[in-house]
C-alpha cells in the first residue's frame, strides 16, 4: 500500500497533468508546415524570440549562413520597427560577397511569409532579407527577386550554451538595445533640468517650424485651405497621413463648399467616392440601416461624379490593414464631412487658442457630431454598439492641437505676449518614435518627468528627426555629441 505522502504526490501529478492538458488545449495549433526536424525536440519559443537573436548580437550566432550555404555578415540587424509591416527596418548584411540591403522579416517557418499574406502587402514591399528558425522548401515564388533567405536552426543548436529560455522578451527592443549612443552620456552628465530643457527648446523649434511651414502654405492657397490640409493629415496620423492630405488636395476646401454646400452627407459622399472608399455594392448580409446608408452615398455620387473625375484616387493609396476599426479612415472622413461642412476652420481654432486647456475638449465636441452615421458603429457589416465611439478620439485630437493648433496660433498671430508654449501645448500620447528616442538619450531607467510636457514631447520627436533619423553611420558621424560637448559649461 502506498504512503499518504506518496498517494498524494501521485494526484498532484494527475491534477498537473489535467490542468496542462487543459492549458495546451488553449493554444493555438501549430500550422499544419511546422514540423520539428527529425531527431530533434522543437524549443518552446516564438517569433519574438527570434527578434531578438537577430537584433542582438550577444545572441545572434556568428557563424551564420543563408539558405544556400553562403556565409552571412550582419553589418546592421536595421532597428526593430514597432509599428505595422516588417520587423526591421534599414538592415544591411553581407551574402557571398554581395551586399543586401532592405527589411527584415522574422518568422519561425518560410510558409509564414504565404500564410500572413505579405506578398501581397505594399509595407512589405522593401522586405529582402527574410529569417526564419526552420529552412522548409524552397518556395521563391512568393519573394521579389533577390531576397536573401537566412535559417537559424543549425547555427542556434551549434552555439554553445545556447537556450531560448535565457531570453528576456520583455527587454527588447528598449532595455536591450545596443550599446547607449555618444550623446547619452553627455545628457546625463548634465542633469534632469538640463536634459527638459533641452527637449523643450526643441519641442519650440519644432513648433516654429511647423509654423513657418503654415504660413508659407497659406501665401499659396489661403490660412482655410492651409488648415484644412493639416488637419486632414493629422485625420490620417501616421498611415494614412499622405492618403488624407492627398484628398485634401484632389477636393479642395473652396470647391467643396461650393459644391456640396453646409451638407455633411453630400461632403462625405464626396470624400468617399473620390478617395475610392465607398463600397461598389451593399451586400444582404449587412444590416439594412448600413445598406440604406451606402445607398445614400451613391445617389450623390453618382450626380458629383463628374464634376470629380480628375481627382480620383487609387483604393491602394489607404492602409486599413492592421488599423484599428475605431479608426478607420471612412469613420474619420465623417468626422471631416461634418466639421469643414459646418464650421469655419479659422474661428474654430481662434476659439479653440482662446480656450487655452479647454482647447482640447472644444475640438473633440466640433470633430464628433452627434448626429453621425458612424458614432455608434464600427464596421459596415457590423452591429450597432450599446454606447457611441468617437470618430476622433481623444489622443488624436491632442495631436490636432500640438501639430496644428499652436502652430497656426504662432503662424498666424494668435498668440498674444503673455502666451506660455511651455504649459499650453498639450501632451500627446507617447507613440513608439518618442519611446525610443527617450532610451537612447537617456537610457533604461530614466526618470519619465525628463519629457512629461506636451512641449518636451515635441522635442522627443524633433530631436529624433534631426539627428536619429538622418544619421546612417550608426552615431559614428552624429553631431549631437559634439554639440553636447561644446556646452559642458553652459548648465
Amino acid at each position: 500500500m502506498k504512503s499518504a505522502r506518496a498517494m498524494s504526490a501521485d494526484s498532484i501529478s494527475i491534477e498537473l497533468l489535467e490542468l496542462s492538458t487543459r492549458y495546451r488545449d488553449l493554444l493555438p495549433r501549430p500550422h499544419p508546415a511546422v514540423r520539428e526536424l527529425p531527431g530533434h525536440f522543437l524549443p518552446d519559443f516564438t517569433e519574438r524570440h527570434l527578434q531578438c537573436i537577430w537584433y542582438d548580437p550577444s545572441l545572434r550566432p556568428a557563424s551564420l549562413t543563408d539558405r544556400d550555404g553562403e556565409p552571412v555578415q550582419v553589418e546592421d540587424p536595421g532597428d526593430w520597427n514597432l509599428e505595422p509591416g516588417p520587423d526591421f527596418r534599414h538592415a544591411r548584411v553581407r551574402a557571398g560577397g554581395r551586399l543586401v540591403a532592405g527589411d527584415v522579416e522574422v518568422h519561425v517557418h518560410p510558409a509564414d511569409w504565404k500564410h500572413h499574406h505579405h506578398g501581397d502587402d505594399p509595407r512589405y514591399q522593401w522586405v529582402r532579407i527574410h529569417v526564419t528558425y526552420f529552412p522548409g522548401r524552397r518556395q521563391d515564388a512568393c519573394f521579389r527577386p533577390g531576397v536573401l533567405h537566412i535559417p537559424l536552426a543549425e547555427s542556434l543548436r551549434s552555439s554553445p550554451g545556447f537556450s531560448f529560455d535565457a531570453i528576456d522578451v520583455t527587454a527588447y527592443p528598449f532595455s536591450a538595445c545596443r550599446q547607449p549612443p555618444p550623446c547619452a552620456p553627455h545628457l546625463q552628465a548634465k542633469g534632469l533640468d538640463f536634459c527638459i530643457a533641452f527637449l523643450e527648446a526643441a519641442g519650440a523649434e519644432r513648433i516654429r517650424r511647423k509654423s513657418q511651414r503654415l504660413r508659407s502654405r497659406a501665401h499659396q492657397a489661403g490660412i482655410s485651405q492651409a488648415l484644412y490640409e493639416e488637419i486632414m493629415a493629422a485625420l490620417g496620423y501616421r498611415h494614412n497621413k499622405q492618403a488624407f492630405r492627398q484628398l485634401a488636395s484632389l477636393a479642395p476646401l473652396g470647391l467643396m463648399r461650393e459644391r456640396c454646400e453646409d451638407s455633411p452627407l453630400m461632403w462625405y459622399a464626396v470624400f468617399m467616392g473620390i478617395s475610392g472608399l465607398l463600397p461598389e455594392n451593399a451586400p444582404q448580409g449587412w444590416p439594412e440601416s448600413s445598406r440604406r446608408f451606402v445607398r445614400s452615398l451613391w445617389d450623390i455620387w453618382w450626380r458629383q461624379a463628374g464634376a470629380w473625375q480628375h481627382s480620383a484616387m487609387q483604393r491602394s493609396a489607404w492602409v486599413t490593414a492592421g488599423v484599428r476599426p475605431a479608426n478607420h479612415p471612412i469613420r474619420r472622413l465623417e468626422a471631416a464631412a461634418w466639421f469643414f461642412s459646418r464650421e469655419d476652420v479659422i474661428e474654430v481654432f481662434k476659439q479653440a487658442y482662446a480656450a487655452g486647456s479647454e482647447a482640447v475638449r472644444l475640438l473633440f465636441r466640433k470633430l464628433n457630431p452627434e448626429k453621425s452615421f458612424w458614432r455608434r458603429r464600427l464596421a459596415w457589416a457590423g452591429r450597432i454598439q450599446p454606447r457611441s465611439i468617437a470618430l476622433v478620439g481623444k489622443d488624436r485630437i491632442r495631436a490636432i492641437a500640438a501639430n496644428v493648433l499652436w502652430p497656426a496660433a504662432h503662424a498666424f498671430g494668435w498668440a498674444g505676449d503673455d502666451f506660455e508654449l511651455r504649459t499650453a501645448v498639450p501632451a500627446e500620447t507617447l507613440n513608439s518614435i518618442m519611446r525610443r528616442t527617450a532610451h537612447l538619450l537617456f537610457g533604461r531607467d530614466h526618470p519619465a518627468a525628463i519629457y512629461r510636457s506636451g512641449l518636451a514631447r515635441q522635442g522627443l520627436m524633433q530631436v529624433a528627426a534631426d539627428f536619429c533619423f538622418r544619421d546612417n553611420s550608426r552615431c559614428k558621424s552624429c553631431p549631437l555629441p559634439g554639440a553636447l560637448a561644446g556646452r559642458a559649461g553652459d548648465e
